[in-house]
């Protein structure tokens, strides 16, 4: 029989997996890289020898931890410095669309989430390329290694994207996406793209907090162990959340720390909150269950917000409603430039962006942020631009009338916020209620719940009449049943 382990010891090994944990999350935020001194742009061939053998061992050791052996061989290649970072800008120039960047820019201005004049291709692109490590493309199947960067650093790297590589042998990470158009595709419903991500994310982050705290001796090699086992680990990265970005995690990439706390947050949350839905998956010591989630995908980030509501089966609806009939509606010549899901993220996000708690309760007391987002079913938002005016609608369906009623809440504070010196008008009824705010301008947000759905209109011009583009969001409205993934399961272990 083992001896019981005394208060101090325990709290002690407790503390240095957290400091593991802490470590290899910081890394994923934007930790510096620690390049050794000199290192030249292009490896010699028995760096490229050496790096490639560990990565060979690499692999078969967290795929051993994980329970998935690689298929086949992975392929690998190392680059110097500057042809890896041209090769990440290559791939974000191809993957980016300017033109498109430019109207979501213009929607998140008009949502008062980014200042005007933001040049969201720039950081978008200066993110991209700022903390260059190495990388696996699951297009190419292809492994990318850095030359020259610390080794210990360089084994972190390769065990989280190596897994990357083993995930698609096994699983096919290209047919996790959605389409890329679509009420479901990539472009257009961000949310569900999001939360597959977080799926991916938080598996490999999952496998590369084992491999390092394996490596600093804390995890016994080959048991079957997990550091997804500690009842501690929820809650530490619940904190870790909850407590918002500890700035230390993010100080250390200048551009990263420069972005609003809703960036922030939406780029770190496929690693953290991915890993907490991770660790929720793995059941009694096993990664059984985990891996059956890699053929019933996760359909939104309320399913990795709530991991029980992903188990229970609560599927959100397709909601959609008609963007030429709002066009015109809201006449002046608006046409539409933008449609996406905001899910329960970033409409979190939105609400937080804007509203401190101490507003929220003292407009809706005991309400939250978080609390206002849950219970969200589905929604839709459209913008439209003519000229330099932008104007949005967006409807949102809810799980129950007390959902819709505290988001309605959050909401028409979250507008009162934004707008101090808007004149507020009222109206209540048997099914619902309605908020128009006109600001000094004379443009209007209208808010309006209609028994489990809530319809916001934002930017409504002088002009225009609130009761035709009510009626014609009401009018077109429609829902559906997302559709399932099938995902194709193991790649040919020879690769494409």
């Amino acid at each position: 029989m083992n001896q019981p382990t005394s208060t101090s010891h325990a709290r002690a090994a407790r503390s240095a997996r957290a400091a593991a944990l802490a470590l290899s999350i910081a890394w994923l935020a934007g930790a510096p890289r620690a390049w050794a001194q000199g290192a030249p742009e292009a490896a010699g061939a028995d760096e490229v020898a050496a790096l490639l053998a560990e990565a060979d061992q690499i692999a078969a050791q967290v795929g051993q931890m994980r329970g998935l052996a690689p298929l086949g061989p992975i392929k690998k290649s190392v680059q110097g410095r500057e042809a890896l970072r041209a090769m990440l800008e290559a791939r974000f120039k191809a993957e980016i669309k300017p033109e498109e960047v430019a109207r979501e820019t213009a929607v998140l201005v008009q949502m008062g989430m980014l200042e005007p004049g933001f040049d969201y291709v720039a950081f978008l692109l200066d993110l991209y390329s700022e903390q260059i490590a190495g990388f696996y493309d699951d297009k190419t199947r292809e492994l990318v290694v850095i030359a020259g960067m610390d080794l210990k650093e360089q084994r972190i790297v390769m065990a989280h994207e190596l897994f990357h590589a083993i995930q698609d042998q096994h699983f096919t990470i290209d047919s996790l996406r959605p389409p890329e158009r679509g009420l479901v595709g990539g472009s257009g419903n961000e949310d569900r793209a999001l939360a597959r991500t977080a799926l991916i994310e938080g598996d490999a982050t999952a496998v590369m907090l084992d491999f390092t705290t394996a490596d600093m001796g804390m995890l016994p090699k080959g048991s079957g162990a997990s550091t997804m086992d500690n009842p501690m680990i929820g809650g530490l990265l619940e904190q870790l959340m909850g407590g918002g970005l500890d700035p230390a995690m993010v100080g250390q990439s200048p551009v990263l720390s420069s972005a609003p706390g809703w960036i922030q947050e939406t780029l770190i949350f496929p690693y953290i909150r991915g890993l907490i839905f991770v660790a929720e998956m793995r059941h009694q010591r096993s990664w059984g269950r985990l891996d059956g989630v890699y053929l019933d995908p996760p359909e939104s980030t309320e399913h990795i917000l709530h991991p029980e509501r992903y188990l229970s089966g609560d599927a959100p609806v397709l909601v959609a409603l008609d963007p030429a009939a709002l066009a015109g509606a809201l006449g002046g010549g608006f046409a539409p430039i933008y449609e996406n899901a905001q899910g329960e993220l970033r409409l979190r996000l939105w609400l937080s962006h804007h509203l401190s708690a101490k507003a929220l309760s003292k407009a809706a007391p005991g309400l939250t942020v978080e609390r206002a987002a849950q219970g969200w079913g589905g929604d839709r938002l459209y913008g439209f631009a003519a000229g330099g005016e932008v104007a949005l609608v967006g409807a949102t369906v809810w799980d129950t009338e007390l959902d819709a009623r505290e988001f309605e809440a959050a909401m028409a504070a979250m507008v009162a916020a934004r707008l101090p010196g808007a004149v507020l008008r009222k109206e209540s009824g048997q099914w619902g209620s309605n908020h128009c705010f006109e600001a000094p301008g004379g443009d209007r947000v209208y808010v309006e719940r209609w028994g489990s759905w809530v319809l916001f209109i934002d930017g409504l011009a002088p002009g225009a009449s609130l009761q035709a583009v009510r009626d014609a969001a009401w009018a077109s409205r429609r829902v559906g049943v997302y559709p399932k993934t099938t995902t194709r399961g193991r790649l040919d272990a020879e690769g494409p």
